[in-house]
């Protein structure tokens, strides 16, 4: 195993009151019906921009306190070329605009961000627009127990298109049924649909995407996306064909389910990529059922639980095969379970994974997790 970054956390106790609908826009965030005037080439279409990672930018912001800096390289890529910066605006707390130099134009018409945050388990960062916009992106970090903004490190995956993913922004958290349209969304085997069951609670719809799995489960990422202070999970186990279907849980800081919107991501097996549903959090140890994970190397993945909510998720010989240290990228999965989870340390073979309930406590809960490069 290569060197590890520690993830720190700085926490600030208060509490702040949430409104029914947490929605709340961002400056950088663009009008719902944004589409670029036309498609820019496909990234492995560029010559100039071809490489071979899974992602098309990400960092990992370790000085959370600090006006501004850029991103260790081993920890950070950017397929335009371009510099990487942390801002945290003067006099701020819990905010970031991470600047992706000349990203946007690289990127093409679809693109989405997703965001998690490290520490303890009981933090929760997330993007405030569902895409990169002009090179940034705006990220808010808040302490679930209290819904006070903190600082905190975060890490932060930005990707295009691509045939071995679907993504979607849900940007209309009242809506009964629409079709998330925009720069935001995108299913390369069909049209997708949000349909809200009930206050925070969405069904997801990738129409003809399940045909595309090949006998794996392919995996996924949640965010909630915005200003205030709402958080998202995967509520259950995800499937289906000819279409694929997900669920999607919503709560305030208190635990409670709100509106809200996010951002979805379903990811099928790629290079320089591991992924593993961590479904099963009472035992001490187990392997991964291959249907439920994908290890670029073919080895194993492994979960140990050290302690209530702290797991440690190994990918057996993925080290040479992530580029640098990679990004890592986790969902809390589990039906009407207000638990989120973070990452609290990481390397190129794993990470190690905390999580716990709305109120602060360690809980043994289902996650998903990504490891990519």
């Amino acid at each position: 195993m290569r060197p590890t970054t520690k993830i720190r956390l700085l926490l600030v106790p208060a509490a702040l009151m949430l409104a029914a609908c947490d929605d709340s826009d961002s400056p950088f965030e663009p009008d719902a019906a944004h589409e670029l005037p036309a498609e820019a080439p496909a990234l492995d279409e560029t010559p100039a921009l071809a490489d071979q990672r899974w992602a098309d930018g990400y960092a990992t912001i370790d000085n959370p306190t600090a006006p501004s800096y850029t991103p260790v390289a081993d920890y950070s890529y950017n397929r335009a070329g371009g510099r990487i910066t942390s801002q945290k605006p003067a006099g701020s707390t819990g905010r970031y605009i991470v600047t992706f130099a000349g990203l946007s134009a690289a990127l093409g018409a679809k693109s989405t961000v997703h965001v998690t945050s490290g520490g303890l388990g009981n933090t929760y960062c997330k993007p405030t627009t569902g895409t990169l916009v002009n090179n940034k992106v705006e990220v808010r970090c808040i302490y679930l127990s209290s819904g006070t903004p903190t600082n905190s490190e975060f890490t932060v995956v930005i990707l295009r298109k691509a045939a071995t993913r679907a993504f979607a922004f849900a940007n209309k958290p009242t809506a009964a049924s629409y079709a998330p349209a925009g720069s935001g969304s995108y299913n390369p085997a069909g049209t997708t649909k949000i349909a809200r069951l009930s206050v925070g609670n969405y069904h997801v719809l990738f129409n003809g995407l399940g045909a595309k799995l090949g006998g794996k489960s392919g995996h996924v990422q949640v965010n909630a996306v915005g200003a205030g202070k709402a958080w998202c999970k995967a509520a259950e186990d995800w499937g289906g064909n000819p279409n694929l279907s997900l669920l999607v849980q919503c709560y305030t800081t208190g635990g409670q389910p709100v509106d809200t919107k996010f951002n979805l991501l379903f990811q099928l097996p790629a290079a320089h990529l591991a992924y593993a549903y961590a479904n099963s959090p009472s035992l001490s140890s187990y392997t991964v059922d291959p249907f439920w994970s994908s290890n670029p190397s073919g080895g194993i993945v492994r979960v140990n639980r050290i302690l209530t909510g702290e797991f440690i998720v190994l990918f057996s010989g993925a080290d040479p095969l992530i580029l640098g240290l990679g990004n890592v990228q986790v969902t809390a999965v589990g039906w009407n379970s207000n638990a989120t989870c973070n990452i609290s340390q990481l390397s190129p073979d794993g990470a190690l994974v905390r999580c716990a309930a709305a109120n602060g406590t360690p809980v043994n809960e289902p996650f998903s997790i990504l490891l990519g490069s």
